[in-house]
């Protein structure tokens, strides 16, 4: 047992040599209770006691720094996020995201009146310049400009009372920021004749891709395929 003690006490001097590095003085009284050079005999006491006071002194001053240390990686993020706000998420603000969401609905609200009144100008200014319609249904792409043109028709004859059309939407999804927006769903389309008689009913799964330019304005119009009245049910 005290074989194993006398170890136990070199492992704490050698210890003590190897941290002595990092103080700016070893304390006289260890200096002065020192054995001679060569000495191979039992270490003090004393030459114990103080190793012991050593050793925890580094403990405590380890302790400090590692303190320290964790507390640098939060100062550095909250510096960096405050230098640098593209990090933070632009819509953190749940009154800004509530405010865009209602633009979008505002939006929406506008296809279907323009629609339901046989208003094609109206319908016409919710689609941006340079907009793109993309048809899973016939697998199709082509300007929106191109869609208008073949869609006229059914608005001027919606207008003079020959048929009427109805547009709703429903969507699975909503992102975006400021000035963009990404939404999906489904939308039914429905038109029927002066006598009420079934003329199209379509649901149909699609996404928008929207800009914000003077107003939103969609850029592309996925439709994408063909859905069902189980999964229009689905969504609110």
């Amino acid at each position: 047992m005290w074989h194993g003690y006398r170890a136990t006490a070199r492992n704490r001097v050698v210890s003590v040599f190897v941290l002595i590095m990092f103080l700016d003085a070893v304390p006289e009284q260890v200096q002065a209770n020192r054995p001679p050079r060569g000495y191979k005999g039992e270490l003090y006491d004393d030459d114990i006691g103080e190793a012991d006071k050593l050793v925890g002194r580094m403990s405590d001053k380890a302790a400090e720094v590692k303190a320290q240390s964790d507390a640098m990686p939060k100062e550095h993020g909250a510096r960096t996020a405050a230098s640098n706000p593209t990090n933070a998420n632009p819509l953190s603000s749940t009154a800004g995201e509530t405010s865009r969401l209602a633009e979008l609905d505002a939006y929406w609200a506008k296809v279907s009146r323009a629609v339901k009144e046989g208003n094609f100008d109206l319908y016409a200014s919710t689609c941006h310049k340079d907009g793109v319609l993309v048809t899973g249904v016939k697998q199709q792409c082509y300007p929106l400009s191109k869609a208008l043109a073949r869609w006229k028709q059914d608005f001027v004859d919606t207008k003079a009372g020959k048929t009427k059309a109805s547009v709703v939407f429903r969507f699975r999804q909503r992102l975006g920021d400021e000035t963009t927006a990404h939404e999906s769903g489904i939308f039914l389309y429905t038109a029927t004749d002066a006598d009420g008689k079934d003329i199209r009913k379509d649901y149909i799964h699609f996404e928008a891709l929207l800009l914000k330019r003077d107003g939103w304005k969609i850029m592309m119009e996925y439709q994408k395929s063909k859905a069902t009245v189980e999964e229009w049910n689905t969504l609110h």
